[in-house]
């Protein structure tokens, strides 16, 4: 089962109002939350579409037809505009650490043994838009050509690290992490990954039927695991605060958060504890001088019903408004530099000219 699992707060960093992001580790599709597309681009029946198939297939051929297999994986909803919990997926802007992409292999021929030594599986990223029950070696969709026959170089580019074998060769990673993060980022458009083959080296066999190397991979139809993203980001603070997107109930305004005082029905939860906070109500025992509905007891100033826990708080004034036991400090203002450029205000011209004439009619 894919599950999500927090990692827990990042060190706190001096000066840095991100410390408290959290770093999070994802398998994706979640239990509730996105889907994969898949199928084989089969270079020997070029017109043909596998996306419905409980697997595909990704290989090089020797034999009297010639020809390869590609596979198109794309992962559906992974980013969020909106991500309200875990299960949401993975938020637009998060710093990707990681990124594997995990296939489940169902068979494999080698007849040379030339994997991984003469032959390499990778995934580059998809520069086209397909579909998935309609797209062939020649097709990406019913009456869309791609740009190069298979989602070669031009359909396709910056490939990823090679696979490497994992869980006793039942199982593929490939590292994806920079595909993943461009389109986090938003600098990419994601439209998957086109897995693939590569020789080095490598002289065939004489045998014109002998098949070189072949993955049969499960694909999102199967019954075992089909393709998934195992990922690690750290979740984006976008207003600052110190509190992440998934921690924060409201990540654009940097006044609100589960660290932050609420001010009494104001109708906002700044807090993120689900309720606006409410003015307390006063007993026959308590003492409420200035009025404002809050007891002597916890009002630092009882006799002005505009300082309270709470109220608003008036930069530099020398009044501690809302009761935190400091007086707020203002922006500093900026100071426009003199534009005569001599250091002095205006008029010192004029001064100057009548002290000179002053000093004339003396020494006459």
């Amino acid at each position: 089962m894919k599950t999500i699992v927090p990692l827990g707060a990042l060190s706190l960093l001096l000066g840095s109002p991100q410390a408290f992001a959290g770093e999070y580790e994802v398998s994706f599709p979640t239990e509730t939350t996105g889907f994969v597309e898949d199928t084989t681009l089969d270079e020997v029946v070029p017109d043909s579409s596998y996306g419905d198939k409980e697997s595909f297939v990704v290989g090089i051929e020797k034999s009297t037809s010639g020809g390869a297999q590609r596979a198109l994986v794309n992962f559906r909803e992974l980013f969020t505009d909106a991500a309200e919990s875990l299960d949401d997926g993975v938020p637009y802007g998060a710093e990707i650490l990681s990124a594997q992409l995990v296939l489940s292999v169902l068979s494999f021929e080698d007849e040379f043994d030339s994997y991984p030594d003469a032959f390499r599986m990778y995934a580059a990223r998809v520069l086209e838009e397909w579909a998935e029950q309609e797209a062939s070696w020649t097709h990406a969709s019913e009456d869309v050509l791609w740009s190069v026959e298979g989602c070669r170089s031009g359909c396709s580019d910056d490939e990823s690290d090679d696979a490497v074998w994992a869980i006793d060769k039942d199982q593929l990673r490939i590292d994806v992490t920079s595909h993943v993060a461009g389109w986090a980022m938003g600098e990419d458009a994601q439209y998957g990954l086109v897995l693939y083959l590569a020789a080095s080296n490598f002289s065939l066999g004489d045998d014109d039927e002998s098949t070189v190397v072949r993955f049969e991979i499960a694909s999102s139809e199967s019954a075992k695991d089909g393709p998934f993203l195992d990922i690690e980001f750290v979740a984006p603070d976008s207003d600052q605060d110190g509190f992440d997107v998934y921690e924060d109930c409201d990540d654009a305004d940097e006044a609100v958060n589960p660290g932050a005082k609420d001010i009494p029905e104001n109708g906002i939860d700044e807090d993120c504890d689900g309720l606006d906070a409410e003015t307390p109500e006063l007993d026959d025992t308590e003492i409420d001088l200035d009025d404002d509905r809050y007891a002597a007891s916890i009002d630092c100033d009882d006799a002005d019903p505009t300082v309270f826990p709470g109220a608003v708080e008036i930069c530099e004034d020398d009044i501690d408004q809302d009761c935190d036991g400091v007086d707020a400090l203002c922006e500093a203002s900026v100071r426009e530099p003199i534009p005569c450029g001599c250091g002095v205000g205006p008029g010192t011209a004029a001064l100057w000219w009548f002290g000179l004439f002053g000093l004339i009619r003396r020494r006459r």
